[in-house]
């Protein structure tokens, strides 16, 4: 369900949903409610822009970090078969595909997220010196607040689901931070199938670089089961 707060109308080729407020005046945007993270991060408010509207990077008959929205979505027996007839950049992954709707959810559910680091100090006060702009400066402040305020599911400082470790907002950088605690877009229950995406609203969550591959396409509580088999395996535990 669209959050009434914000005005839903669609821009763009593939018809992504604004983020402004509801009534705003001026151009729609897509991207806007990242704005709240800004201050905070730039390298997040980059990160959740390219993971949430692009598939991750990929070569031949699939188009290489393509809009999730793209209409053609391939199977993985469609991408062999265009492959063998080195076909290029015909079409995405379907499993990495999403709609308007969820790209958008996805975005403010993300950007909630962030906002929720426990290294953070939120303040909507920060925003009056990071945009000179006075009408933008309060709309991003009301967006924070109602951010914080109605994704109630992300109000607790946020820890990586995988390892239960805080995030700290420097592992967005990819130069200062440790490779391994680098934060990458994880899903909670990944794609089933070759086909079923899993870039749904309420699906998608900040994980550590290395969590990430320890998951892998294996739901969490798969990935859990063994990893413990293995550490009794080895008399860990």
């Amino acid at each position: 369900m669209l959050d009434s707060f914000f005005c839903n109308k669609p821009r763009g080729k593939y018809g992504h949903l604004c983020t402004k407020e509801r009534g705003h005046k001026g151009a729609c945007s897509p991207t806007f409610a990242i704005k709240a993270v800004e201050p905070f991060s730039k390298k997040a408010a980059q990160k959740i822009k390219l993971d949430t509207y692009n598939t991750p990077g990929d070569s031949k008959s699939v188009k290489n970090r393509a809009d999730r929205c793209y209409p053609v979505r391939l199977s993985k027996a469609e991408i062999k078969k265009l492959n063998e007839q080195r076909q290029k950049g015909v079409g995405i992954r379907a499993k990495f595909s999403s709609t308007p709707e969820d790209c958008q959810q996805i975005q403010l559910q993300l950007t909630t997220q962030v906002l929720n680091f426990a290294d953070i100090n939120f303040n909507v006060e920060v925003y009056d010196t990071c945009f000179k702009n006075l009408s933008e400066c309060m709309q991003i402040r009301r967006i924070a607040e109602h951010l914080k305020e109605n994704y109630l599911q992300y109000t607790e400082p946020l820890k990586c689901r995988i390892c239960s470790c805080d995030f700290k907002i420097e592992d967005f950088n990819q130069i200062q931070g440790d490779e391994d605690n680098w934060i990458q877009i994880g899903h909670i229950v990944p794609p089933t199938d070759d086909i079923t995406t899993a870039h749904k609203s309420g699906n998608c969550h900040w994980v550590h670089r290395w969590c990430n591959l320890i998951q892998s396409d294996n739901t969490e509580e798969e990935m859990f089961k063994k990893l413990k088999l293995i550490l009794e395996n080895q008399g860990v535990i």
